[in-house]
């Protein structure tokens, strides 16, 4: 009877011992959570969050930020369009128009085709007395719900053995990233964001302070440019269809991902 006793009194401590540990165990998960709760609770990475607004005029906000391991900053211009998506991306396919409305370009044209949504382009920019080329590869694609598209450009394949760019007088940008997004918005407008990385490099000390504001001027000025030309007659009734022959991607990565 007694041994029965001190079994029965037994189990019953460890499992007052069990619960115990279940309750200091909760208690010491809830406050890790606490602790590692992302702080930026909009759901935003901690690169999406190091984006600072540094100006807004005529309904474009731009936007800056600095990225570990880069010379330069980062411009982000975000606006939004009457239009359609497909009127934009037809804008953007039209690529011999580029220096009419892309700022500081003298010159863009396609030197190779990989397939309906992919191509080489050779670009010309002239940023202030600096005159800089490159072959960008450039794709486009969309999310499932076809409301957002994505058009990138970067330089990480340029290569320097082809003819075509060893016949160049220009030295060649070091890096660039683009990044295009076109979303439909619920009020029938198109929130158009325009993302940029350039750097321009070789370049003597002079000249480089300046690379930031003219990156900057070139952000404004582009969709300034871009709000108008997509207006024009030519791009105002794309055939609809031109939507269901970009290929479909789950998200975008960043562009400054590319380096």
């Amino acid at each position: 009877m007694y041994s029965t006793k001190l079994l029965n009194r037994h189990q019953k401590d460890r499992h007052l011992n069990h619960s115990i540990h279940k309750i200091v165990l909760f208690f010491f998960t809830a406050i890790f959570a606490l602790i590692n709760y992302p702080s930026n609770c909009n759901g935003q990475d901690d690169k999406e969050s190091d984006w600072k607004s540094i100006e807004t005029k005529k309904g474009i906000e731009i936007f800056s930020r600095k990225i570990n391991g880069l010379e330069f900053n980062e411009y982000r211009g975000v606006t939004q369009i009457k239009t359609t998506l497909a009127s934009l991306v037809v804008l953007l396919e039209d690529t011999l128009e580029y220096t009419s409305w892309l700022h500081f370009c003298k010159d863009a044209r396609i030197i190779k085709n990989i397939n309906n949504t992919e191509s080489y382009l050779y670009f010309v920019y002239e940023i202030s007395t600096i005159t800089r080329d490159m072959i960008l590869y450039t794709c486009i694609f969309k999310n499932s719900r076809t409301d957002t598209i994505f058009i990138k450009l970067n330089n990480k394949s340029f290569n320097t053995t082809l003819p075509f760019i060893k016949q160049s007088k220009f030295k060649h940008i070091s890096k660039l990233a683009t990044l295009w997004m076109f979303i439909l918005q619920d009020n029938g407008f198109i929130k158009v964001i325009y993302q940029n990385y350039v750097d321009p490099t070789p370049m003597d000390f002079f000249v480089k302070w300046k690379v930031n504001s003219k990156v900057k001027e070139l952000t404004f000025k582009t969709l300034d440019k871009l709000r108008n030309k997509v207006k024009e007659e030519k791009y105002s009734k794309p055939e609809a269809s031109i939507l269901e022959k970009i290929p479909t991607k789950k998200s975008c990565i960043d562009t400054v991902k590319t380096y």
